[in-house]
């Protein structure tokens, strides 16, 4: 279905032959590409809605996920943002996963209960030090990207 999607979406075959290789699991620039062509699935138009009802309902499925996608990763990537633009969309992903997860008991249909945990806490962690940093510096610069949340995870990648 994710391969139909994208080939609606004008990918080219050999892309999404790339980014849909399920052969090494930890490859970031990989999932990265394949978050972010999900994220760039345009909204639906009206014409396309009525003619396939089943492949439009996943269309927007996806459209809506992507949004998460974008959210919590854009602020980590995205140099150009301002502080305030970063915490805004960490704030709408942290938000629109509320609403999802608890949108018909969705819970763990959505995704495991303990990767929700750990970007809602990646998220509070965000702003908790923010918020310390500029209670010790107000004037001082703040970058998202030098936050470490696993340091099990620091450890592994310097061994």
């Amino acid at each position: 279905m994710l391969r139909s999607q994208l080939q609606q979406n004008e990918v080219s075959a050999t892309q999404i032959n790339n980014i849909l290789k399920p052969d090494d699991k930890q490859d970031v620039k990989l999932a990265y590409d394949l978050l972010s062509q999900i994220w760039a699935l345009p909204s639906l138009n009206s014409e396309d809605a009525s003619a396939r009802p089943g492949f439009m309902e996943t269309w927007e499925v996806l459209h809506t996920l992507g949004k998460v996608f974008m959210n919590i990763l854009l602020p980590y990537t995205c140099v150009e943002l301002s502080l305030s633009k970063q915490l805004t969309l960490l704030s709408m992903a942290a938000h629109m996963l509320l609403v999802m997860a608890h949108e018909d008991k969705a819970g763990t249909k959505l995704m495991p209960s303990q990767l929700y945990i750990n970007i809602m806490i990646m998220i509070k962690n965000a702003y908790f030090c923010i918020a310390k940093a500029k209670v010790n510096d107000p004037i001082g610069k703040f970058f998202l990207i030098f936050l470490g949340t696993d340091h099990l995870e620091d450890i592994f990648g310097i061994l």
